[in-house]
């Protein structure tokens, strides 16, 4: 019995019998269905002599009801694959790191990260960065733009398939790229204390090379609507907290708009749901929540807060939707149908 079970399983069918030699057979045996039953009966109680006599008739058995029940999903206009292929949700959180914004920018992504745990994420399926700190929960690695890179292109690409929806977001600065005649994010390495920075066209590069159902990518920096147009594709969900020209600000302990969109998220709201959420949040601002900072500072924060206008695209265009000093209803412009039937579980 023994020899017969290594003889299969320590094989993979390198040299099976000869009646799967059959391509069509091959494929519903390699099928996961098929590996989880051979192992019930290859350790299933039988004489040495005849196993793999008794096996191989179990397993041309097995072949023809899953080839009779493969017809089925045709039928009915659904893949057979989809019994096997469950939809997976993946997050990367970026804290791009922070001067003179340090605990807004921290406290904002851990409430992140604790929000997509709530929600029913496990660590295996979160791939969290931090500026300086990676003894905090969950922390993955120290944030730089190498790791960012190999998080979507490694990582979450080796993990997703075309079944799953992936997040990327991130929290930090942003700011035009002058020499470079587009926008930036940045971050902090604290390896050689100097910032990295991505621009549009490269993040985009690397999103693409994600399969995946619908791929959500969240910026709170300023400037970051700069990022909309480039990285604008069908079946992706690109939300900026502020437009290609304007600053985001901060509270007292987090950030605006991410603040009160994972608020949002937390109570089971879609990403199109806890984005106009945070669009009509900002506009209601109480004092109490800004910054203690001089009064004429304040005032402006206030005046900031209540006119920047975040961004949304969702519909492969380029053109994010988002009005001055306007609480905006999705969908509108064409945008918005997507971002409010994609949820992050």
């Amino acid at each position: 019995m023994k020899n017969a079970q290594n003889r299969w399983i320590n094989s993979k069918l390198s040299t099976p019998p000869l009646f799967v030699n059959n391509p069509l057979i091959k494929s519903f045996i390699n099928n996961r269905l098929i590996t989880y039953i051979r192992g019930v009966f290859f350790f299933s109680e039988a004489k040495e002599m005849d196993c793999e006599k008794k096996y191989q008739k179990k397993i041309v058995i097995c072949v023809i009801v899953l080839f009779l029940t493969s017809l089925i999903p045709g039928v009915l206009g659904y893949s057979f694959d989809d019994y096997f292929n469950e939809e997976e949700n993946w997050a990367i959180l970026v804290f791009g790191g922070a001067h003179g914004h340090e605990l807004r920018f921290r406290n904002t992504t851990k409430h992140a990260y604790e929000t997509f745990k709530d929600l029913g994420y496990d660590d295996d399926h979160i791939y969290y960065m931090h500026d300086v700190d990676s003894s905090e929960p969950g922390v993955d690695a120290l944030s730089s733009k190498t790791r960012v890179h190999q998080s979507i292109t490694g990582w979450m690409r080796q993990n997703s398939d075309e079944n799953d929806n992936c997040c990327f977001y991130f929290i930090g600065h942003g700011g035009p790229a002058f020499s470079e005649r587009t926008f930036q994010i940045g971050i902090w390495n604290i390896t050689f204390q100097g910032w990295d920075f991505i621009f549009p066209e490269e993040l985009n590069d690397w999103i693409d090379t994600v399969m995946c159902n619908v791929f959500t990518v969240i910026l709170d920096s300023c400037l970051s609507g700069g990022f909309i147009k480039p990285l604008s594709r069908e079946n992706r969900i690109v939300i900026t907290s502020s437009p290609k020209l304007w600053d985001s600000f901060a509270l007292s302990q987090e950030c605006a708009f991410s603040y009160h969109f994972i608020n949002k998220l937390a109570e089971d709201g879609s990403y199109g749901e806890a984005w106009m959420y945070a669009d009509r949040e900002q506009l209601n601002l109480t004092n109490p929540e800004i910054p203690d900072y001089p009064f004429f500072e304040r005032l402006g924060i206030i005046l900031a807060l209540k006119t920047t206008n975040p961004q949304l695209d969702d519909n492969g265009d380029g053109i994010g939707q988002g009005r001055f000093c306007k609480a905006d209803e999705l969908p509108t412009g064409g945008d918005g149908y997507l971002a409010l039937n994609t949820y992050p579980v």
